[in-house]
């Protein structure tokens, strides 16, 4: 399969766990002859670090579909945060707060943009547990001892108790 490649360096970290707390470096670009080329696969949630001197960042909120665009916004921004709405568990919100995101993109198929599922899932994320960014040794982006001003867990709305 034939790609283009980025003519500059990024660092792909996937988040396996949807609680995110291991990442595993990967490469952004993997050869396989089917869509898992484009990030390899799926996961919870996908950092892709640039060295391009941009100081954006940027949240991608994404089914599959989103998988083949998403390294190709690394050219415009510092950090592209990727996150499968369908296993990211946390507050989008304090996510966009703690990691300073510029400017958040929506990429879906064309059913699954119209999909009622869709709709409550992302709608959910507004109201799901406060995310906490785990400090890295490596991420330049972080500023010591700043806390998302989101506080507290929310209840979706029509959220059935226990």
């Amino acid at each position: 399969m034939e790609s283009f490649r980025l003519p500059i360096a990024t660092t792909l970290y996937r988040f396996p766990d949807p609680q995110l707390t291991d990442s595993v470096k990967a490469n952004l670009f993997v050869e396989t002859p089917n869509y898992t080329t484009f990030l390899g696969g799926d996961y919870p949630l996908i950092r892709i670090e640039a060295d391009n001197g941009s100081t954006r960042n940027a949240l991608v909120i994404k089914d599959s579909y989103g998988n083949a665009v998403c390294p190709f916004l690394a050219m415009h921004y510092r950090n592209v945060y990727v996150i499968d709405y369908r296993t990211f568990e946390k507050n989008i919100l304090s996510f966009i707060q703690a990691n300073r995101i510029h400017d958040l993109i929506f990429i879906h198929n064309t059913f699954a943009a119209n999909a009622e599922f869709t709709a409550k899932k992302e709608t959910y994320l507004l109201y799901a547990k406060v995310y906490r960014r785990q400090p890295e040794e490596t991420d330049t982006t972080s500023v010591p001892g700043t806390e998302p001003r989101v506080e507290g867990n929310r209840e979706f709305p029509g959220k059935q108790k226990p």
